[in-house]
Protein backbone atom coordinates (compact mmCIF):
# COMPACT_ATOMS: atom_id res chain seq x y z
CA UNK A 1 0.00 0.00 0.00
CA UNK A 2 1.28 3.64 -0.27
CA UNK A 3 0.95 6.50 2.01
CA UNK A 4 0.42 9.86 0.45
CA UNK A 5 2.03 12.89 2.43
CA UNK A 6 1.51 16.70 1.70
CA UNK A 7 4.18 18.42 3.29
CA UNK A 8 3.01 22.55 3.76
CA UNK A 9 5.23 25.02 3.17
CA UNK A 10 4.96 28.25 4.53
CA UNK A 11 3.42 31.20 2.05
CA UNK A 12 6.71 33.31 3.37
CA UNK A 13 9.18 30.50 2.22
CA UNK A 14 10.54 29.46 5.73
CA UNK A 15 10.32 25.64 4.90
CA UNK A 16 7.81 23.45 5.73
CA UNK A 17 4.82 23.55 8.31
CA UNK A 18 5.66 21.47 10.85
CA UNK A 19 2.31 19.34 12.50
CA UNK A 20 2.05 20.34 16.00
CA UNK A 21 -1.28 19.38 18.74
CA UNK A 22 -2.06 22.18 20.92
CA UNK A 23 0.21 25.61 21.41
CA UNK A 24 3.51 25.35 19.85
CA UNK A 25 6.45 25.36 22.30
CA UNK A 26 7.97 28.12 20.97
CA UNK A 27 4.82 30.54 21.79
CA UNK A 28 4.23 29.11 25.44
CA UNK A 29 7.98 29.96 26.20
CA UNK A 30 7.95 33.36 24.34
CA UNK A 31 4.63 34.32 25.98
CA UNK A 32 5.72 32.25 30.10
CA UNK A 33 2.19 30.43 29.68
CA UNK A 34 0.47 27.55 27.09
CA UNK A 35 -2.85 29.56 28.30
CA UNK A 36 -2.76 31.22 24.49
CA UNK A 37 -5.55 31.59 21.68
CA UNK A 38 -4.57 31.04 17.79
CA UNK A 39 -5.95 31.63 14.75
CA UNK A 40 -5.65 30.40 11.76
CA UNK A 41 -3.49 32.64 9.51
CA UNK A 42 -5.73 31.66 6.44
CA UNK A 43 -9.00 32.07 7.50
CA UNK A 44 -8.64 33.87 10.71
CA UNK A 45 -10.52 31.48 12.51
CA UNK A 46 -10.38 31.19 16.34
CA UNK A 47 -9.03 28.80 18.68
CA UNK A 48 -7.49 26.17 16.56
CA UNK A 49 -5.19 25.14 19.42
CA UNK A 50 -7.68 22.77 20.11
CA UNK A 51 -7.89 21.42 16.82
CA UNK A 52 -7.01 17.52 16.81
CA UNK A 53 -3.57 19.19 14.70
CA UNK A 54 -2.21 22.16 13.05
CA UNK A 55 0.23 23.08 11.14
CA UNK A 56 3.06 25.67 12.03
CA UNK A 57 6.03 27.58 10.40
CA UNK A 58 9.02 26.68 12.99
CA UNK A 59 11.03 30.10 12.19
CA UNK A 60 10.68 32.22 15.00
CA UNK A 61 8.75 35.46 14.54
CA UNK A 62 6.65 34.30 11.87
CA UNK A 63 4.05 32.94 13.40
CA UNK A 64 1.83 31.59 10.64
CA UNK A 65 -0.55 28.69 11.92
CA UNK A 66 -2.94 26.96 9.01
CA UNK A 67 -5.92 24.87 10.60
CA UNK A 68 -6.33 21.01 9.25
CA UNK A 69 -9.58 22.81 7.33
CA UNK A 70 -7.94 25.16 5.08
CA UNK A 71 -4.88 22.32 4.85
CA UNK A 72 -7.31 20.29 3.16
CA UNK A 73 -8.74 23.00 1.02
CA UNK A 74 -5.77 23.75 -0.40
CA UNK A 75 -5.30 20.53 -2.46
CA UNK A 76 -7.36 19.81 -5.21
CA UNK A 77 -8.77 16.22 -5.58
CA UNK A 78 -9.68 15.39 -8.97
CA UNK A 79 -10.57 11.84 -11.39
CA UNK A 80 -7.59 11.33 -13.87
CA UNK A 81 -8.87 9.61 -17.31
CA UNK A 82 -7.03 6.62 -16.80
CA UNK A 83 -9.03 3.93 -15.06
CA UNK A 84 -10.71 6.72 -12.69
CA UNK A 85 -7.48 6.64 -10.50
CA UNK A 86 -7.88 9.37 -8.14
CA UNK A 87 -4.97 11.91 -9.12
CA UNK A 88 -4.02 14.52 -5.74
CA UNK A 89 -2.83 17.84 -7.20
CA UNK A 90 -1.43 20.76 -5.05
CA UNK A 91 -3.53 23.59 -5.94
CA UNK A 92 -0.59 25.92 -4.55
CA UNK A 93 2.39 24.37 -5.26
CA UNK A 94 4.59 27.08 -2.82
CA UNK A 95 2.52 25.82 -0.15
CA UNK A 96 1.37 22.00 -1.02
CA UNK A 97 3.32 19.45 -2.36
CA UNK A 98 2.69 16.12 -2.83
CA UNK A 99 4.83 13.14 -2.11
CA UNK A 100 4.55 9.24 -1.68
CA UNK A 101 6.07 8.10 1.50
CA UNK A 102 5.68 4.31 3.00
CA UNK A 103 8.08 4.85 6.17
CA UNK A 104 6.45 7.97 7.67
CA UNK A 105 4.19 6.95 10.86
CA UNK A 106 0.75 7.39 10.12
CA UNK A 107 -1.17 10.34 12.38
CA UNK A 108 -4.40 9.10 13.95
CA UNK A 109 -6.53 10.64 11.13
CA UNK A 110 -4.69 8.70 8.17
CA UNK A 111 -5.69 4.78 10.08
Amino acid sequence: SVVVRFDFGCPRRHGLLQPVRGVPACYRMRHGTDDLMLACSHCARDQIEEDQMILHCPRFGCCYDLCLSCAEGLVRHRRSGQGGALELKAADPDVATVSDDEDRPRLPQES
